[in-house]
């Protein structure tokens, strides 16, 4: 086990929209950090619902199964998720509510990330930003062929990744990527704390326009421990060795 990699949230409702539809989860339990960012889409709050539904159910869910496959595991929990949102359409008469889901469980150094619809997940190392997911985007700009709230079924995809000492992974909403360029990302992500990264993210994006709710998770990879036990262990033996040997010297000495 090593010690939990840092991490933090950002959001803002941007400049031309009256309320939030995105939500942001960052959960750390037995071992585990899960973080996710659902965009919600809907008229009349039903991405608000759809997209807070689906932040707490994936957590719900998630927790609740105990499978080894992490990989399993996150995309039965998105399964999950789709199944709540779809529910709570109905319930509440919104027909339509859907949302985005990016989110990424991590055990130790191991990334597991699934993704459905434009809400994406990047890696940052040694100064290079990577785009982990694939957009599920229709024809039309800025609509999605994969969303949570699909009476279809879901089928995310998934990614699996290793979170080096010093990587940022990166979650956010179209918010966003609609103004930040990879060059841009670089930058933003290269300095601070995960907080500090990810306020300047969404600052950057709102500043350059906020033509929709931005948010952002970063996710920093915890440094590597020194196991000072072994080292302190090994340092003991090392000196009773010498010991033995300065003794022994010292008896065959005329």
């Amino acid at each position: 086990m090593i010690q939990p990699h840092q991490a933090a949230a950002a959001t803002d409702v941007g400049k031309l929209r009256d309320h939030n539809e995105d939500r942001s989860l960052v959960d750390f339990r037995d071992g585990v950090l899960i973080v996710a960012v659902a965009d919600g889409v809907g008229g009349e709050h039903g991405g608000d619902v759809a997209s807070e539904t689906a932040v707490k159910e994936l957590a719900a869910a998630f927790f609740r199964r105990r499978q080894r496959d992490m990989g399993k595991n996150l995309s039965d929990a998105v399964a999950a998720v789709n199944d709540a949102v779809l529910g709570a359409a109905k319930e509440k008469d919104l027909k339509g509510a859907a949302t985005t889901v990016v989110a990424a469980a991590i055990k130790d150094r191991r990334v597991t990330i699934v993704n459905l619809g434009d809400s994406r997940a990047y890696l940052f190392r040694n100064a290079v930003v990577r785009q982990v997911t694939k957009d599920h985007s229709g024809k039309v700009p800025r609509s999605i062929t994969r969303f949570a709230g699909d009476p279809r079924g879901v089928r995310p995809d998934v990614f699996t990744e290793d979170l080096r000492p010093g990587d940022r992974l990166l979650l956010c909403s179209d918010g966003v990527t609609i103004h930040l360029s990879d060059r841009d990302l670089v930058s933003l992500l290269a300095d601070g704390d995960a907080a500090f990264a990810a306020q300047r993210i969404v600052k950057e994006a709102v500043a350059r326009g906020g033509r929709d709710n931005a948010t952002a998770i970063v996710v920093i990879g915890a440094p590597r421990v020194i196991q000072w036990d072994f080292i302190a262990f090994g340092a003991t033996l090392v000196l009773a060795i010498l010991a033995v040997a300065t003794t022994l010297w010292l008896v065959t000495q005329p």
